[in-house]
């Protein structure tokens, strides 16, 4: 993982298969590098990302499935970007790949409190455009 994280590197679509190796293996590694993979795939999910970059990001974190709990600054982090994206089609891909790593379990109120936060970003539904 040290190699994806240098100074110097542009994460690409060809890094899809490194990140998707320490994916299946992540159960395995310990709390640190564990803490530190998360870490660096929400810091991929960033507006003027390369949207294959962003999908790859969070293929891999759905299925992580990062507790809110244990990576609380990074999901609220992401939040907070958000609200001042500017790319308006990455922006819809990340609230709804998010929204689908929201847990159907009882959560804490701050964990509610995100989710609903989170909501308030997708966009809403235009009654005229023709439906699918």
């Amino acid at each position: 993982m040290e190699f994806l994280r240098q100074p110097s590197k542009q994460i690409t679509g060809q890094h899809k298969y490194a990140l998707k190796a320490t994916t299946v293996f992540f159960s395995s590694l310990q709390s640190t590098p564990q803490k530190d993979y998360v870490y660096f795939l929400f810091s991929l999910i960033k507006d003027g990302q390369n949207e294959e970059v962003l999908k790859i990001a969070i293929e891999n974190l759905s299925e992580i499935k990062p507790s809110f709990v244990e990576h609380k600054k990074d999901y609220q982090d992401l939040l907070t970007a958000l609200g001042s994206w500017n790319t308006e089609n990455t922006k819809i891909i990340v609230i709804e790949s998010l929204l689908a790593l929201k847990p159907n379990t009882k959560t804490t109120d701050e964990e509610s409190t995100f989710w609903k936060n989170l909501e308030k970003f997708k966009p809403e539904k235009n009654e005229d455009e023709p439906q699918a």
